[in-house]
């Protein structure tokens, strides 16, 4: 088990093992792939060291964390979903359906992913604005979405129109 937080540096994430109590100092290993800010990091709920974080950079990067903990600074992913036109501003692991991810972008689209394949297999792209907040529903089959001004929107994954 691990635990991962966005670092003061601002394209960076320090990931450590959770058990590891450390002080928070510069000899601390850095994630360091984006190219800005980070603004979400989530692990799957099926594997335990599997990393995902979103960007400014608009991208949502995979990271498969080494089981002793990083050694040294980590630059490159292990895998990258590229689709969003603007900074994508969280992401959310499906919790029944592994390999499943969907983000919220500024760019006013929601997307659901195909991890494995890398692929976008659902865009979501009539929200009233920007998503602030989005969450699975508990049996996976629907998606709850906030809009800046306070609109929920809720989507069935399997359609591509709004519920």
């Amino acid at each position: 088990m691990f635990t991962a937080v966005p670092w003061k540096h601002s394209s960076s994430m320090a990931v450590f093992p959770a058990h590891s109590y450390r002080r928070f100092d510069q000899t601390l290993m850095l994630v360091k792939g984006h190219h800005g800010t980070v603004t979400d990091v989530q692990f799957s709920p099926f594997a335990q060291n599997l990393l995902a974080s979103s960007s400014e950079d608009a991208t949502v990067k995979f990271w498969v964390c080494p089981q002793e903990g990083y050694k040294e600074n980590c630059k490159e992913s292990d895998a990258t979903l590229k689709g969003h036109s603007k900074k994508v501003l969280g992401i959310q692991w499906h919790k029944n359906a592994e390999g499943v991810i969907a983000s919220h972008a500024a760019d006013s689209t929601v997307r659901v992913w195909d991890v494995e394949n890398q692929k976008s297999k659902m865009i979501h792209p009539d929200l009233p604005n920007f998503a602030t907040a989005m969450q699975w529903s508990p049996k996976g089959d629907q998606l709850g979405v906030i809009s800046k001004g306070g609109e929920l929107c809720l989507y069935d994954p399997r359609i591509p129109e709004n519920v």
